[in-house]
């Protein structure tokens, strides 16, 4: 029983240090404290609050020796080293890869791929800005004349057009600050964060904006200035003036870029979601489905763990009951262990898995091996373990070798490897199968894992529930499913899939803004071609597919640029981090390309079809 000694205040959602209550290490048992006091073991984490003149890595010099006065002749008896190192506080939630790390982390990476993202997109708008520019030079080329007859030089059009093109974009900032305003509460709930406006008035914010603005402005506007400031009145007023003619293979080269950049974010989002599909469906090793985990929460239910899973097992709806001290994505407790045939100085790291006898039926786990425990051997409760495929080949035993060997912890405890374990996923796909041993346990369980018959799900909830307010009385039923749980694990490649779908529609629309204006403006150009066309015979069918031709073209050769260059990079710079995955397929690539060419087809296709519909006779009439 405690006694509250004071209220604080909520903790801020972006702290890593989140609780429901602290209390002391003094309301520890004696022998946790102990625990806690062991060098060589290394449970919780420690802050240091250093003076404001300290140099850390002055601070990080003396650790060393600290940990030699109070480890090392220990620590070499062993076989290890133990380094500790000091990391700041507001290191820890992106750049951090510890393990241990007091809740999940973020990464840097995503990050740096969400501001990349960012970036093509603003590219993508601000090669429409320019395509388009060029492409209506000629309504602006009477201006750009008359104003170099009356004495204009061409540096005072440059900044004209370019002030204009500044313009435009401090006012898109300002329209895009009151969208991210009014889109920020739904915002926060799609990515999980917890943000204000106040953020985006952050001195450091503004600048960047600014900046956004200076980059975003000079980008979009450069070209056009230079390409409408180097007309020639006489040109002008004679009237032969290109109208952009020379800037058309620019623009295709730009509009070829923007789609191999959409067509790009398509192919990485099917790519991103085929991984996280493969890591949520993949045999993991063991039954996941139907398995209800309850957390046990004081030390008198897992003594008494026989007599509880006796009644629990009355309920026909419970087909298998297990207690342990780690489940499969909770892992267990990471140990020194010393394998038969190696000295106290060839230790390997192992998690361990303290269960009862029927934690591999109850998980459908496979031995491959040996044997279950069994409480036909007495040996088993004190001196026997079970490991998986993994350790028996590190130690360097088959599975049928590693049957009858000794394994010892570190600091004590020895006993006899009576089985081998088909490997499974303890640990997120993300991560490679580490060496793990089971033993049983009489006392320290922390959960019990419940098979449960699927037909009535609820009124097994209910059953487990009254029972377990008889139990642990006074305390809220906690409960979770297991594939549940582990679905959780994968929440940030989720939020990821997501927001790189909703980046991949953004690309496609504003490129396909930008489809849509040049398609608009070739229709226009070619209006007395296509009348021509049709006096002569031509077929409306046959004018649409010419002038579709060319923007297919065009996205052709933007998957052609995007297929390969995509590939390389999702394999070598985000499938590689993943030890178990998924090659991308062909079909992720021909569906992206058919669906950036049908997505064009669809945009220029009211203003082809109306252009290859119009009457002759008023087509050969337009001026």
């Amino acid at each position: 029983d405690l006694h509250v000694t004071g209220i604080i205040q909520n903790i801020p959602r972006n702290s890593h240090l989140s609780f429901n209550y602290l209390n002391s290490f003094n309301c520890l048992s004696e022998q946790q404290r102990a625990g806690l006091e062991q060098w060589l073991g290394v449970q919780g984490w420690a802050y240091l609050l250093l003076d404001e003149k300290a140099d850390a890595e002055a601070v990080q010099e003396k650790i060393p020796e600290i940990v030699e006065n109070h480890t090392g002749q220990q620590a070499r008896k062993f076989g290890i080293s133990m380094k500790f190192r000091i990391q700041k506080m507001t290191d820890i939630h992106l750049r951090s890869k510890l393990q241990g790390e007091i809740e999940s982390t973020g990464d840097l990476v995503y990050v740096y791929v969400f501001s990349a993202i960012a970036l093509f997109i603003l590219l993508i708008a601000c090669i429409n800005f320019m395509n388009l520019s060029t492409a209506r030079s000629a309504n602006r080329a009477r201006e750009v004349g008359l104003r170099k007859v009356f004495g204009a030089f061409r540096k005072n059009l440059v900044g004209q057009f370019l002030s204009e093109s500044m313009l435009l974009s401090l006012a898109a900032l300002v329209l895009a600050v009151g969208l991210a305003s009014l889109a920020l509460p739904l915002f926060n709930n799609f990515a999980g964060k917890e943000m204000s406006t106040e953020f985006l008035f952050r001195p450091p914010i503004v600048a960047g904006m600014l900046f956004l603005v200076l980059f975003s402005g000079l980008m979009a506007g450069s070209y056009p200035a230079f390409f409408l400031s180097g007309f020639q009145p006489i040109s002008v007023f004679r009237g032969i003036l290109s109208k952009g003619a020379k800037s058309s293979a620019l623009r295709r080269v730009l509009v070829v870029f923007q789609f191999a950049l959409s067509v790009a974010l398509i192919i990485g989002t099917g790519i991103v979601l085929r991984q996280i599909e493969f890591m949520k469906t993949k045999d993991l090793g063991f039954a996941k489905q139907d398995m209800l985990v309850v957390p046990v929460q004081t030390q008198e239910t897992g003594r008494n763990h026989l007599g509880i899973k006796a009644e629990l097992l009355q309920n026909p709806n419970i087909t298998q009951a297990t207690f342990s001290s780690g489940i499969p994505g909770r892992t267990g407790e990471l140990r020194l262990m010393i394998p038969e045939g190696k000295t106290q100085s060839e230790t390997f790291s192992m998690y361990i898995f303290r269960c009862d006898y029927d934690y591999i039926p109850a998980y459908g786990m496979r031995l491959i091996s040996g044997r279950n425990f069994s409480t036909d051997f007495s040996t088993d409760a004190n001196a026997a373990y079970i490991v998986n495929e993994v350790a028996a080949r590190r130690f360097g035993w088959t599975p049928d070798e590693a049957i009858g060997k000794k394994l010892a912890f570190a600091e004590g405890r020895q006993g006899q490897i009576i089985g081998v374990l088909s490997d499974f996923h303890y640990q997120p796909l993300s991560k490679e199968i580490e060496p793990m041993a089971l033993m049983l346990e009489k006392q320290a369980l922390a959960f019990v894992s419940m098979r449960l018959d699927p037909r009535n799900i609820s009124g097994t909830i209910e059953f487990v529930r009254e029972k377990w307010t008889k139990l642990e009385p006074g305390r809220e039923f906690d409960y979770f499913f297991l594939d549940d749980d582990l679905a959780t694990r994968y929440a940030s490649e989720d939020r990821l899939s997501d927001i790189l779908s909703l980046f991949a529609l953004l690309a496609i629309a504003i490129a396909c803004l930008g489809l849509f204006g040049l398609a608009s403006y070739t229709a226009e150009q070619r209006t007395r071609e296509i009348g021509i066309r049709k006096v002569l015979g031509a077929s409306t069918n046959s004018v649409i597919l010419k002038l579709s031709k060319e923007f297919v073209k065009w996205v052709l050769v933007a998957n052609i640029v995007a297929w390969p260059l995509t590939y390389w990079l999702m394999r070598n710079y985000w499938l590689s981090g993943f030890p178990y995955r998924t090659d991308p397929t062909i079909w992720i690539f021909l569906s992206a390309g058919a669906a950036s060419i049908m997505i064009a087809l669809i945009t220029v296709g009211f203003q082809v079809v109306r252009a290859a519909t119009a009457n002759p006779a008023d087509s050969l009439r337009h001026e």
